[in-house]
């Protein structure tokens, strides 16, 4: 079986069974619905139900081998006449990871695998990495927010970073298809329930930390930050890590790592790259292998000029002009990020400006979704800090009239609906905004996703609370409806909030077409 690979079995019953050691397995599953004849099920302790409950159903569906981290189940398995091999783990989440690695042959080792990890930037820094990488001929897949792309497919994935089975079974595909590199993300939820344990970092990201993300699973952000630390034992010793200097948290999370293998980044506004330094990065911090460095020297709606600097492993290739296909200071900041991983990894510097001058925006990231007679931005923004950083684009860029299409955040409580909209709020008066419609995106939102009373509360008493009265649509269709007919010609629309207006710009389209 794949016992062997488990760091935390505590015992194998009835009596240690010997021939389980090497009995072979059909496939692995934490859902007793995905068991066929063969299988090993691993009974894992969900947020809505108990894997242990399902054991039974399991072994009716031919299970071979479970694995519990209950003493009490593990002991009324061992008693059943089917002769089924059952391990008793400290921590059934870990033991299935490692199982999921060991099945599917480890396949982090067999191609390079990036992480990425932190509060903002982890989507668009994966997606431009993966661009960079590819046009540099490292042929490379991705997993994350938008998918799991391998070399000839594209499919979706529920979660940020998927379960332990289908991010394992991904990477397999990938290095069965020949790609040198993946780039996954790292979602603070999948370290805090070790989907991610079994792999092996070739590379790292650290992009910003900040408070108040996930008030759900972290109670403290003391708690997040001890979260996000488990992504340094993921890291291969020798592995680069690349950080933003941007804040404090990030700076002291990266210090753990050893210092000739880190690399920050920085992105600042103005003036030439590397300014007091020749025009090239300025030093790194003692003991770092160097940093990476750009410099906004203009942005509008169609793009960002950046100059970019670098001074790595003692070379310092001149400053560049780079023209980034992209929307803002904060996409500039995760095609810096991109570069820094990318030159981490070898590829050369001529190659890195190469790629970000043709880098794409992901999805819903500052995606310029419709251009007309006005422009559609769409953006997934569901932080205070990302709607900061969206507003700040909105004022350099200089957008002459705003309608805001505004999604609450459903799910993620209550404090971060009323500090995103203190920010809204404030912003609101400072931008040119002529109309703004604020949806709970009932009619589209999943479960995970659904606005409680107290969400939309927290949100509409902020604006409220600073003189600011939305058009408030319970249903996504009709807040597209509201927001389109408010938007006059010149008029930049934002769609704006997390997973309930994915579907907000499709809409707009399709709005648009039927006129």
């Amino acid at each position: 079986m794949l016992l062997g690979s488990v760091p935390n079995l505590v015992a194998v019953l009835p009596d240690g069974r010997p021939e389980c050691a090497g009995r072979a397995v059909a496939g692995v599953a934490f859902h007793s619905a995905r068991v066929r004849p063969g299988f090993c099920f691993v009974a894992v302790r969900g947020a809505r139900a108990d894997g242990h409950r399902f054991v039974e159903s399991a072994v009716a569906r031919g299970a071979s081998a479970i694995v519990v981290d209950r003493p009490e189940v593990a002991r009324a398995v061992a008693r059943r006449p089917e002769g089924l091999c059952v391990a008793l783990v400290t921590d059934s989440r870990l033991a299935l990871a490692w199982m999921a690695a060991a099945f599917f042959g480890h396949p982090s080792r067999d191609l390079a695998v990036v992480g990425i990890t932190g509060t903002v930037g982890k989507t668009s820094t994966a997606l431009f990495l993966r661009q960079i990488l590819n046009g540099a001929g490292r042929l490379s897949g991705a997993v994350g927010s938008l998918g799991i792309l391998t070399r000839h497919h594209t499919a979706p994935s529920p979660l940020t970073t998927p379960d332990a089975v289908t991010l394992q079974a991904a990477l397999r595909t990938m290095a069965d298809e020949g790609l040198a590199c993946s780039v996954v993300e790292v979602s603070s939820h999948a370290l805090m329930q070790s989907r991610a344990a079994g792999l092996r970092l070739s590379a790292g990201v650290l992009t910003e930390l900040l408070p108040h993300e996930h008030a759900d699973a972290h109670p403290t952000f003391r708690h997040y930050l001890a979260t996000k630390a488990r992504f340094l034992e993921l890291l291969e010793p020798g592995a680069a890590l690349a950080y933003s200097t941007s804040s404090a948290e990030t700076v002291a999370l990266a210090s753990r790592w050893p210092g000739k293998w880190r690399i920050r980044y920085a992105l600042l506004d103005g003036g030439p790259a590397g300014a007091g330094d020749g025009g090239h990065a300025p030093a790194s911090g003692e003991g770092e292998r160097g940093c990476v460095e750009g410099r906004i020297l203009s942005m509008s709606l169609s793009g960002v000029e950046l100059a970019l600097a670098a001074h790595l492993d003692g070379q310092r290739p001149p400053a560049v002009r780079v023209h980034l296909p992209l929307i803002g200071p904060h996409a500039a900041s995760n095609a810096v990020a991109s570069a820094a991983a990318a030159l981490a990894l070898g590829v050369n510097f001529e190659r890195v400006v190469a790629g970000l001058s043709r880098l794409t925006p992901p999805r819903r990231r500052m995606e310029p979704a419709y251009r007309g007679e006005f422009t559609v931005i769409d953006d997934t923004t569901g932080h205070p800090a990302s709607f900061e950083r969206l507003f700040r684009t909105l004022e350099a860029s200089a957008a002459p009239s705003v309608v805001l299409l505004v999604g609450i955040r459903g799910s993620r409580g209550a404090e971060i609906n009323a500090r995103n909209g203190q920010v809204i709020a404030r912003w609101s008066h400072r931008l040119p905004v002529k109309a703004m419609v604020v949806t709970d995106s009932l009619d589209v939102a999943d479960e995970l996703n659904r606005v409680r009373d107290e969400e939309r509360h927290a949100l509409l008493s902020a604006l409220q609370d600073a003189r600011v009265q939305p058009i408030h649509c319970p249903a996504l269709e009709d807040a597209v409806a509201a927001a389109v007919n408010r938007t006059s010609p010149g008029d930049v629309l934002v769609l704006a909030g997390a997973q309930g207006l994915n579907r907000a710009a499709e809409m707009v389209r399709a709005l648009l077409r039927s006129r």
